[in-house]
């Protein structure tokens, strides 16, 4: 199936369903297992070359016109008004249970908005993603510190160092921090009430995949 133009932006994939954007702005969304069958399009203002994200909640697109779309998945119905960053949108939104994030990196602002309505939350310069989202709190990376933030209120509660990882992973489902060094150390951060994990968690999630 042509689309019409190059593809930047990484094909997507959710129940049977394959979630393309094109750079000249199209969106096309076909059945993966009848690939000639196509649910539904649309043309946005502008290029999408920034990877979108797909949820049971919305279809979520990032557009170099400065507008976050947000779609419901099945049937292309626009959730809500296109939200406005300002600046074109080149990096990937993430999403929690009860918000959606969008940092624009010619403005350097981290959006934080109302998946339900797409009213901005609260913003911030500097913060570049979520590394966590557990027990009402998001956990951002800005620089060499991670800030615990409210989800809701946007009010910073507390920054900590996180200097010497090489990776710090994009995270809003597992209510853990994870990063790795070029050295080949890989760590886990979690609150300290979740206590240690222990040889017998790892052998319970392994014997689950098998």
């Amino acid at each position: 199936m042509s689309i019409g133009d190059m593809i930047v932006s990484p094909v997507l994939y959710m129940e049977d369903k394959v979630f393309v954007a094109a750079a000249n702005g199209t969106l096309n969304v076909v059945s993966a297992s009848s690939p000639r069958r196509k649910n539904w399009s649309r043309r946005l203002d502008g290029p999408v070359t920034a990877p979108a994200l797909v949820t049971r909640k919305g279809y979520f697109v990032p557009c170099e016109d400065r507008n976050l779309y947000a779609f419901e998945p099945t049937a292309g119905v626009e959730l809500w008004e296109p939200f406005d960053c300002k600046y074109p949108l080149r990096d990937a939104p993430q999403a929690s249970e009860i918000s959606v994030f969008q940092y624009v990196r010619d403005s350097r602002k981290f959006f934080a908005i109302n998946i339900v309505n797409g009213k901005l939350r609260w913003s911030m310069t500097g913060p570049r993603k979520v590394l966590a989202a557990m027990d009402n709190d998001v956990y951002l990376l800005w620089g060499n510190r991670m800030l615990i933030v409210d989800e809701v209120l946007g009010k910073v509660t507390a920054s900590v160092p996180i200097g010497g990882m090489d990776l710090l992973v994009a995270n809003t489902k597992a209510p853990a921090v994870y990063g790795a060094t070029r050295g080949g150390g890989v760590y886990c951060i979690r609150p300290l009430a979740a206590g240690y994990l222990t040889a017998e968690m790892l052998r319970q999630v392994d014997a689950k995949k098998k």
